[in-house]
């Protein structure tokens, strides 16, 4: 009987392991191909995929993460909208990336930014993180930073969905209050 249970955790093992690697192997294929063509199909296919385990490649992976985020600044909606969904996996210096790249989109890209708030895509502080944080490279220009706020508050402004108001709202006090702060700060010559 001993030697029956110790076959079956040695069987047991072995074929979680066989199928933890196909999974590994299964989500690097649909990883690549999305950030390869990050289209609404290849996004479907990732997401239908062990979502948290296909995640957890990419978050693991500073390479695919930043590959990620550089899709996103460039204003792909279905990449937006993947890093979005998993903002919650992120942390530290990775959260950061990814807000910036969210802000960064949503630039030209403001009304479906929003949309990913209504949605419950994103919550509404991780709307007004992404909104508000801009890149490292800025910190010692505050005539960027206010350029940078300002297309953002009009980006917001332009918004002309109904259904979207409650968050133009929230993204209006949340830039206003990062340009009184910028505006604050000590000015250096």
């Amino acid at each position: 009987m001993n030697r029956l249970m110790v076959c079956l955790m040695v069987f047991a093992a072995v074929l979680g392991k066989a199928l933890g690697a196909d999974i590994n192997d299964h989500c690097t294929k649909e990883i690549d191909n999305f950030l390869k063509v990050p289209s609404k199909l290849h996004l479907a296919a990732l997401q239908q995929s062990e979502h948290e385990a296909c995640w957890e490649t990419i978050g693991s992976s500073n390479e695919k993460l930043n590959a990620l985020v550089a899709v996103v600044r460039k204003g792909n909606i279905s990449a937006a909208k993947y890093l979005a969904s998993n903002l919650k996996h992120l942390d530290g210096g990775n959260l950061e990336d990814a807000l910036i790249s969210l802000g960064d989109y949503s630039v030209t890209r403001m009304a479906s930014f929003l949309d990913f708030a209504r949605t419950g895509v994103i919550t509404d502080r991780e709307l007004a993180d992404s909104l508000t944080m801009l890149s490292p490279s800025m910190s010692d220009e505050p005539k960027t930073q206010l350029k940078a706020m300002k297309a953002r508050h009009k980006a917001v402004s332009q918004v002309l969905q109904s259904n979207l108001s409650k968050y133009k709202v929230i993204a209006l006090a949340a830039i206003d209050a990062a340009l009184d702060e910028i505006k604050r700060a000590p000015q250096s010559d």
